[in-house]
């Protein structure tokens, strides 16, 4: 993420609509993930999930927050087929199978917390390019792609560099970029402000705060969730313990203590917020 800000919120195309849409949230908007009676269990392990029943509206800003071992990360990786529970998950009106991984990635697209999970090939534009090569474009579109979801992170003119060169903030940047380029209309973010330096992380901020898609953040960095949700859910030994506005959750002190978590320091500074 280096010195420069982030210029603006990303590729951006009309979202497809689907016959089995599912109604209107809270906010007037579609909703556009589901979550019902979601449980799951590693191999030899207890449950991690249990019970998880959520709805997401187009465009909320959803902060994720719990203890280690909350089921943050388990949950995230469900969203568009990584692992399956029992349960379901629907995404704009389909279901999370096997057999639909395809079409439900191309609306899901997920950054993880360490960007060399992310980043695999040797040049910065192969990365990139990966995804919309597996969508079938053609290469003109490809490259297209690519220099659009760059230039969406402030990393334009970095296509023929090479991966292993980059300082942590630059791949965190291309690790975004990697989804941006097959435009998806849900992003999903593992810890994202991990490793980012202060100037850094108020980039991201505010590239988040301009985009128009719908945000789902996993974070410790309360202070961050509390600058960027309009919605906050806890997670507590796997279920949903609470959900509801940042002010509400964040700032219960009693909801806090009893989840192992802090109060944000900047809780109730006025923050412009986006829409």
């Amino acid at each position: 993420m280096g010195s420069s800000s982030w210029p603006n919120s990303g590729p951006s195309s009309g979202r497809p609509r689907h016959k089995a849409e599912p109604s209107e949230g809270a906010s007037g908007r579609p909703i556009v993930l589901e979550i019902k009676n979601l449980g799951f269990h590693y191999s030899g392990g207890g449950p991690v999930l249990q019970g998880i029943n959520l709805r997401i509206a187009e465009r909320e800003r959803v902060g994720i927050v719990g203890q280690n071992g909350a089921g943050k990360t388990t949950l995230l990786l469900h969203l568009n087929g990584i692992l399956t529970g029992t349960g379901g998950v629907v995404v704009r009106g389909m279901e999370v199978t096997r057999g639909n991984l395809r079409s439900v990635r191309r609306q899901v697209g997920l950054v993880f917390q360490n960007p060399d999970d992310q980043l695999f090939l040797p040049r910065v534009f192969d990365d990139v390019a990966f995804g919309p090569l597996n969508l079938g474009l053609p290469r003109e579109e490809v490259r297209a792609r690519v220099e659009r979801a760059l230039e969406a992170v402030g990393m334009q003119g970095s296509m023929d560099r090479s991966t292993v060169q980059l300082s942590e903030g630059e791949k965190k940047r291309v690790a975004l970029a990697t989804v941006l380029a097959y435009d998806p209309s849900i992003l999903i973010f593992d810890e994202p402000t991990a490793n980012l330096d202060p100037k850094q992380r108020r980039n991201l901020l505010e590239w988040m705060r301009r985009s128009e898609k719908t945000l789902i953040v996993a974070s410790h960095d309360l202070d961050f969730v509390a600058d960027l949700a309009d919605r906050v859910i806890v997670l507590q030994g796997g279920r949903v313990v609470a959900d509801g506005p940042p002010e509400g959750i964040l700032g219960d002190g009693a909801l806090m203590e009893r989840c192992g978590l802090e109060r944000p320091r900047g809780l109730g500074r006025e923050t412009t917020r986006l829409r």
